[in-house]
C-alpha cells in the first residue's frame, strides 16, 4: 500500500487503523455497511481528525473488502479437494486364433487415449486387464469364465468389453451378472443371448441386468439380407447354399423367412463342405434353378469357391453372405476375395453393425493413423463400446460416487437404464430392455475388383420387427 493515494499523512493515518486489526475487523464483519461501522468505531478511537474520518473510512472499507476476499480465497483453496480417481477396464477376448479379436485392444486403446477426465475421474485400459480366452490357438468358453471370475474378483475394474464369441458369452454372462458388472460385446450376435428361455437361464439376477451388446443379432442380419435382395437389388427368387450341419445356428433358415414375407421365391438349396457337393456341382445347381440372386452361409472359403465355380459358367449373379466373408483383403492368403475370382464385384457381405458416416470415418482415420494400417471388421464395435460406458461416467454425478466399486455399479446401471442414446462410430444406438442395440443395423460391403478389397456400400436399418 506504499505511496497509494498521493497523501503521505493520509497513508500513515490509514495504516494506523488496519494494522493489526484488519483481520480481525475482517472477521466479526461480514457485509460493506458492518465494515464501514467496525471502521469508524476503530478510528475515532485512535483519534484521527474530523477532517480526514471519511476519507480514511472510505479507503479502508475498500481495502478490508479486498482483504476479506483474499481470506476468503485463501480458506476455498485450503479446503481438501477430492482426490483423483483412475479407474479400470477389463477385456476378454481371444488373443490367438481369431484375427479380428485382438485389433480391437488397439481400437479400445485408441477409444481411451481421446477421452477427457471429468470432475479428477479418469479410466483406463492397464495391460493387466487384457485377457485371453484363447486356448492353444482357439477361443475357450472355460477359459473365457474363469477370466471373467478374476475380473470380477478384482475391485478395480468397472467395466468389461468383450467376449468376441458367443459361445463364450453363455459362460461369462451369468458370472458378470452375478458379481453386477458390465459387459459390452463388439461381436456377439447369438439371438439366444438376449432373449428367450436360455438368455433368463444364464442370468441369475433379472432384476441386474449387465450384459449390452452393439452388434446386430444374427436373426436381424439375415432378415437384412432378404432386404437387401429384394429392396435394394430387386431380386425375386433366391439360391441357398450352406453346409450340411448347420452354421452359425442355421443362419440361412431364418434368411428364407424373411425373403419368402418380402414376397421372394426359394429356387433351391444346395450344400457344400463336409458331406456336401463340390463347388462346380453346386454352381451347376445354381444355374439350372433359374434363380436370381445366391444367399450363402458358411466357411468363407467354401462361398468363394462357389462364387468362382459361377464365373466359370458365366452366371453372373449377385451373391450375398453374412459377416464370415469378410476376412479381409484379395491379398490376405486363403481369404474370400483371393479364391473367389474374377466375378467379385457380384459379391456383397452384409456386417452386423452400422457404420456412422461421419464418425467412423475419423476413427477409421485415426486407426489408421495410429497404427499403420486399416481397421479390421470389429474397430468401429469395440470403440463403440468404449464410447458407452464413457458416456455414462460423463452422465454420472462423481461427488456422489466414491470407490471404484462404487462405480462399477453406477455404470450398469447408467448404461442399461432405459431410453439412454449413444453417438457411436457405429451410429446413434440405445439399449433396449434386453441389451440388443437398437435401432438394429448392418454395412454392406461389396467386393472391389481393382481394389483387391471389400468397399463400403451402404448402411441399412432394419424396420421395427424386421
Amino acid at each position: 500500500m506504499t505511496r497509494a493515494f498521493g497523501d503521505d499523512q493520509l497513508e500513515l493515518e490509514l495504516r494506523a487503523v488496519l494494522h493489526e486489526r484488519a483481520e480481525e475487523m475482517a472477521s466479526r464483519a461480514h457485509t460493506t455497511a458492518e465494515m464501514t461501522a467496525e471502521i469508524t468505531r476503530h478510528i475515532r478511537s485512535a483519534g484521527v481528525r474530523a477532517a480526514r474520518q471519511e476519507a480514511i473510512v472510505r479507503l479502508a472499507t475498500i481495502a478490508l473488502v479486498l482483504l476479506a476476499l483474499l481470506l476468503a480465497a485463501i480458506g476455498f483453496g485450503a479446503r481438501p479437494s477430492r482426490p483423483a480417481l483412475n479407474l479400470m477396464l477389463a477385456v476378454d477376448l481371444p488373443l490367438q486364433g481369431e484375427p479380428g479379436a485382438p485389433p480391437i485392444v488397439d481400437a479400445i486403446r485408441l477409444a481411451l487415449r481421446g477421452a477427457a477426465g471429468r470432475d479428477g475421474v479418469s479410466i483406463d485400459l492397464p495391460q493387466d486387464g487384457v485377457y485371453n480366452d484363447s486356448v492353444d490357438g482357439k477361443p475357450d468358453a472355460q477359459q473365457g469364465a474363469d477370466n471373467m471370475r478374476r475380473i470380477a474378483a478384482d475391485p478395480r475394474y468397472v467395466a468389461v468389453i468383450g467376449p468376441f464369441h458367443s459361445f463364450v458369452a453363455e459362460t461369462e454372462i451369468p458370472i458378470a451378472n452375478a458379481a453386477g458388472i458390465l459387459e459390452c460385446s463388439p461381436s456377439n450376435t447369438a439371438p439366444g443371448l438376449t432373449v428367450g428361455v436360455e438368455a433368463t437361464s444364464i442370468r441369475p439376477r433379472l432384476d441386474r441386468p449387465s450384459y449390452v451388446r452393439v452388434a446386430t443379432t444374427d436373426d436381424a442380419a439375415a432378415a437384412a439380407a432378404a432386404h437387401l435382395l429384394i429392396g435394394a437389388l430387386g431380386k425375386r427368387s433366391v439360391f441357398v447354399v450352406s453346409t450340411v450341419s448347420p452354421w452359425a445356428g442355421g443362419r440361412w433358415k431364418t434368411f428364407v423367412t424373411a425373403f419368402e414375407g418380402l414376397g421372394g421365391t426359394l429356387a433351391g438349396r444346395g450344400a457344400i463342405g463336409d458331406g456336401g457337393d463340390e463347388p462346380r456341382v453346386v454352381a451347376e445347381q445354381i444355374r439350372a434353378s433359374g434363380a436370381d440372386s445366391v444367399f450363402f452361409d458358411g466357411p468363407a472359403s467354401d462361398g468363394a469357391r462357389v462364387l468362382a465355380a459361377l464365373s466359370t459358367l458365366s452366371a453372373d449373379l449377385p451373391f450375398v453372405g453374412l459377416d464370415t466373408i469378410l476376412d479381409g483383403p484379395r491379398s490376405a492368403q486363403g481369404s474370400f476375395l483371393a479364391t473367389a475370382g474374377a466375378n467379385v464385384e457380384n459379391a456383397f457381405g452384409v456386417f452386423p453393425a452400422g457404420t456412422d458416416p461421419e464418425v467412423g470415418l475419423q476413427v477409421e482415420t485415426a486407426y489408421e493413423a495410429a497404427y499403420g494400417h486399416g481397421p479390421e471388421n470389429y474397430i468401429l464395435s469395440g470403440h463403440a463400446c468404449v464410447r458407452v460406458i464413457l458416456d455414462a461416467i460423463e452422465r454420472l454425478d462423481a461427488s456422489s460416487v466414491a470407490e471404484p466399486a462404487d462405480w462399477r455399479e453406477a455404470i450398469r446401471a447408467e448404461v442399461t437404464a432405459p431410453g439412454r442414446r449413444y453417438q457411436t462410430a457405429i451410429g446413434t444406438i440405445g439399449f433396449d430392455a434386453n441389451g440388443d442395440a437398437v435401432p438394429q443395423r448392418v454395412s454392406i460391403y461389396r467386393g472391389d475388383a481393382t481394389a483387391g478389397d471389400w468397399k463400403f456400400w451402404q448402411m441399412f436399418e432394419l424396420p421395427p420387427g424386421r
